[in-house]
């Protein structure tokens, strides 16, 4: 799907709505974020930077087979052709160093054969720029030995990826939830005159402050014609006088939304649309049907609380 068209499912979905007056603008709209975690594996930094080198040379003998061959040992076989996996690994801090020194001087070796390389293509790969990446942004030399670098030397973690497999995944953190992947932001109406539709979707990275994308939400809903009077917002939107709603349950639970099938956040977006779409559709049919609003989940507790008042 060309780039920027993925909403345009969601959108003609709105439309009809907008045709049939099961929606308008105006109103009460809320919303809310939620994690969404990656496809790929979570990888340690050790497992993250050889699994790289291992991607790398997977990419390598699909694209050029011959000139890996005279590249790489028998060693190199022996060491990248299965996926890298913590348990596989050395043991013992003199054990893990000897692996990394090693496994340095393999991706120094194939580093400068492709350098000396007449082929344009082969150093563009998309794997050997994740490769070179990948060493800046983990690893330093320190008295003449390749070290992991100090949590606070790190770059912005914006800046870094952890598996090549995706590197658009970032680490988020949102109160005490941590997770590689992304985040998604859905709107949607909360009146009780009309159903409760999705008006609007963003996917960002995972460390996006929820402060970052107001703007972005009320250009859309003003671009579609669907501007509420009021909008509710969770807590880590602050402009705030504004109030806590939790409507992802539905998208959650049903469609598998905090988990993505694809890589990539383009793909992720357009799988979040189809969410969205699905949802909206599920629930103007409920409504036509006159089936009554799910009232907002509460603990037996929180229910006997509100009994007394």
């Amino acid at each position: 799907m060309t780039k920027g068209k993925e909403s345009k499912l969601l959108d003609k979905i709105l439309e009809s709505f907008q045709a049939k007056k099961l929606l308008k603008s105006g109103g009460k709209q809320r919303v809310d974020s939620t994690h969404i975690l990656a496809k790929v594996r979570h990888l340690s930094r050790l497992e993250g930077v050889v699994e790289t080198l291992h991607a790398a040379l997977n990419e390598l003998a699909e694209f050029s087979p011959e000139w890996l061959q005279e590249q790489v040992t028998s060693r190199c076989y022996e060491l990248y052709s299965r996926r890298i996996e913590e348990y596989r690994l050395p043991k013992g801090e003199a054990s893990r160093q000897e692996y990394i020194d090693e496994v340095s001087k393999h991706r120094f070796a194939l580093l400068k054969a492709i350098a000396g390389s007449e082929s344009e293509k082969l150093k563009n790969l998309p794997m050997i720029k994740l490769l070179e990446q990948m060493w800046e942004q983990q690893l330093e030399i320190r008295d003449g030995k390749v070290c992991f670098l100090a949590a606070e030397k790190l770059a912005p973690v914006g800046e870094r990826f952890d598996s090549p497999y995706d590197a658009e995944a970032k680490c988020g953190k949102k109160r005490s939830m941590n997770w590689q992947g992304y985040k998604v932001h859905l709107t949607e109406t909360c009146g009780q005159e009309s159903p409760h539709l999705i008006t609007n979707v963003i996917t960002t990275a995972a460390f996006l402050p929820d402060t970052e994308v107001n703007f972005k939400i009320h250009a859309d809903l003003k671009e579609k014609g669907l501007s509420p009077d009021i909008h509710l917002v969770d807590a880590g939107y602050p402009e705030n006088e504004w109030v806590l709603k939790e409507q992802c349950t539905q998208s959650v639970r049903g469609y598998g939304l905090r988990q993505t099938g694809y890589i990539g956040k383009a793909k992720t977006h357009l799988h979040n649309i189809a969410i969205a779409s699905a949802v909206n559709i599920v629930r103007s049919v409920a409504w036509l049907d006159d089936k009554p609003l799910e009232k907002t989940r509460v603990s037996k507790c929180a229910g006997l609380a509100a009994t007394n008042h």
